[in-house]
């Protein structure tokens, strides 16, 4: 199993192939957030992130971000609430993350 700090280094790394297709000042939704790392620095970066994690998340101690909770079927939000989204790890099966995917 790897560290948490570890798997934070892996996350930036990734966040560097994702971020060019956020436009300017976004508003993004993070699903399947973990420690908030990613949302952390895209909110460094100007956007207006909101993350969202199932309650039962691992990660909840490791927090760096303020991260919501939700039950992986239902967003929590009105339809059309943000500009980009992006679905991370076992979240890109969950019914709610599958409508971020561009078709």
């Amino acid at each position: 199993m790897f560290s948490v700090a570890y798997l934070n280094q892996l996350r930036l790394v990734e966040l560097e192939r994702i971020v060019r297709h956020f436009p300017p000042g976004a508003r993004v939704l993070e699903l399947g957030a973990g420690t908030g790392v990613q949302a952390l620095e895209l909110s460094r970066r100007g956007f207006d992130i909101t993350a969202l994690d199932l309650g039962m998340s691992q990660y909840a101690a490791d927090h760096v971000f303020p991260v919501l909770s939700y039950d992986g079927r239902k967003l929590p939000f009105p339809e059309a609430s943000f500009d980009s989204c992006f679905p991370r790890m076992f979240s890109s099966t969950s019914p709610t993350s599958r409508r971020c995917i561009p078709r």
